[in-house]
C-alpha cells in the first residue's frame, strides 16, 4: 500500500482527492493549518502544519509521496516536491 499525502487536504476538492487515493487503497495522510476540520475526514490522519513553510512540509513528508496540492501558490512548490519525492522513492 502506498503512503500519499495531500496538502491543503481540507478545501473544496480535498475529500475528493482522500476519497480516490483511499478508493485506490493508498494510506492517506493530511497536511493542513487546522483552522476547520471536515466531519467526512475524520478517520484520516491529519498533520497540523502551516504548508507555507518549508520546514513543517518537509517533515511531514517522511516516508510519504506527495499526492496533491491545492492551495494557490503552493502549486509550483506541491510540483517541486512531487518530483523530489518521486525521484527520491525511485
Amino acid at each position: 500500500m502506498a503512503r500519499a499525502l495531500v496538502v491543503g487536504g481540507t478545501g473544496p476538492t480535498g475529500p475528493h482527492v482522500v476519497q480516490g487515493l483511499q478508493d485506490r487503497g493508498h494510506e492517506v495522510t493530511i497536511l493542513h493549518r487546522g483552522t476547520h476540520e471536515l466531519p467526512e475526514l475524520d478517520g484520516i490522519e491529519h498533520i497540523h502544519a502551516d504548508p507555507h513553510f518549508r520546514e513543517a512540509v518537509e517533515q511531514a513528508l517522511d516516508s510519504r509521496a506527495v499526492a496533491q496540492g491545492r492551495l494557490g501558490s503552493l502549486s509550483a512548490r506541491a510540483t517541486a516536491l512531487i518530483t523530489r519525492s518521486t525521484t527520491s522513492m525511485g
